[in-house]
């Protein structure tokens, strides 16, 4: 179902949070080439970041309202 809803959709931007990308997952729903778009906050880690930011897929951090 999420498979199919990703390649129905116009756009496909991931919101995730941070401390998402410490830990291994539970499941892959895409490789994050398939996404326009990866939204997180700043409490990513830089390798992590940079893993993204290799992926050519634009990464926008917002400030973590938690701080």
């Amino acid at each position: 179902m999420k498979r199919a809803m990703i390649s129905a959709a116009r756009k496909t931007i991931l919101l995730v949070d941070s401390s998402k990308f410490t830990v291994p997952g539970f499941c892959t729903l895409c490789d994050v080439a398939e996404l326009q778009e990866v939204i997180t906050d700043d409490g990513i880690q830089p390798d992590a970041l940079a893993s993204l930011k290799m992926s050519e897929t634009p990464v926008s951090i917002v400030p973590n309202s938690r701080s």
